[in-house]
């Protein structure tokens, strides 16, 4: 019985950390999507709001190159 229960709470703590993280990134992600950040002027060239957040994220530069 005992290590049903030990189950049972690592299953629960381990869902709660997943979802936390989940929500994390979720909210992270809108944030720097949003349309701010990369200057106007990239705007077409980089692609939109979407691209431009990938640069302040520094998955892109500002060229839109990988």
């Amino acid at each position: 019985m005992e290590g049903l229960v030990v189950v049972v709470v690592v299953v629960v703590v381990v869902v709660v950390v997943v979802v936390v993280v989940v929500v994390v990134v979720v909210v992270v992600v809108v944030v720097v999507m949003r349309d701010d950040g990369v200057s106007r002027g990239n705007e077409e060239k980089l692609g939109g709001t979407w691209t431009r957040g990938w640069v302040r994220l520094g998955v892109v530069n500002d060229s839109g190159a990988l």
